[in-house]
């Protein structure tokens, strides 16, 4: 049963993370659905064999180091090179705009982002995202959930 259970959530993983890439690769290139499948390919093959493969901790560790360091370097250049306006999400309109009606003083399930979006009914999600908006830098916000997870990986494996 246990088996079921984390060969389930695996294919869910695998199926979440090809929707969205294809949904925002597709925006950008013809070959989107190649990418995915590329992607969705090696992501499965990781799960597979990452079990009867044997690496040492010490080299998983400079691996979970390495792609934290890629990704966070991927964010930083995003960041100053990508204006979050061009961007065609709205997630953190949303964010800004339901957090300075609630600032104001004002109803904040009223707001509306730059695209016309209502906010969502989870009011956790954006006392979790407040510091990063006072701040003025949501960009952190996704980020981090990134850097939480590959340090809690580095952790586990010790």
């Amino acid at each position: 049963m246990k088996s079921l259970k984390i060969h389930v959530s695996i294919i869910i993983l695998l199926l979440i993370n090809f929707i969205f890439f294809y949904k925002y690769s597709s925006r950008y290139t013809g070959f989107a659905i190649h990418i995915s499948t590329i992607l969705l390919t090696f992501q499965f093959l990781v799960f597979k064999f990452s079990n009867k493969v044997i690496i040492s901790n010490k080299l998983k560790k400079i691996i979970c180091y390495g792609l934290l360091g890629f990704i966070m370097s991927l964010v930083i250049i995003s960041y100053f090179t990508i204006p979050l306006e061009s961007l065609n999400v709205d997630r953190w309109s949303v964010i800004s705009s339901f957090l300075t009606e609630f600032h104001n003083g004002n109803y904040p399930y009223y707001a509306k982002s730059h695209m016309g979006s209502y906010p969502g009914p989870m009011p956790i999600y954006y006392l979790i995202a407040s510091p990063f908006h006072l701040m003025g830098e949501l960009s952190i916000l996704s980020s981090l959930g990134y850097c939480i997870l590959t340090v809690l990986f580095i952790k586990k494996l010790k």
